[in-house]
């Protein structure tokens, strides 16, 4: 039986499976362009702790900056050696400590940073 007011079904049905696919084939595109943005460039920009107490600057020549609400500031310089790892050598008389490796999770939005002692920060992006 036929529909009076849909002529042609065939037609309806292919211009949705079109319009299902074409929204499918944008949100597969977008998801993976945000998959292989480049760590270095994903990090670059003002992080803060959840609870706000801390926050990082990364800056795209690899410098960073770190304050606390407590009034400690440090300068230092980044790499990344791979997805997974920061590499931050601190500025000053913190230096002595050497660099240190840094275990991370990135996305566009969240920042875990995990310290050699275990310790784990949370971080959102702030710009």
């Amino acid at each position: 039986m036929t529909d009076p007011d849909n002529p042609n079904p065939s037609f309806t049905t292919t211009l949705r499976i079109r319009t299902a696919l074409t929204v499918f084939l944008v949100l597969l595109s977008i998801a993976l362009s945000s998959c292989n943005r480049d760590p270095k460039s994903m990090i670059v920009g003002k992080w803060i702790t959840l609870d706000g107490k801390e926050s990082l600057q990364f800056f795209p020549d690899g410098t960073m900056a770190i304050a606390t609400t407590a009034g400690a500031n440090y300068t230092a310089t980044f790499s990344l050696p791979d997805a997974q790892h920061l590499r931050v050598e601190l500025g000053g008389f913190e230096a002595l400590a050497g660099p240190q490796l840094w275990t991370i999770a990135l996305s566009s939005s969240a920042l875990t940073i995990t310290l050699p002692n275990n310790t784990v920060a949370k971080y959102k992006r702030a710009d």
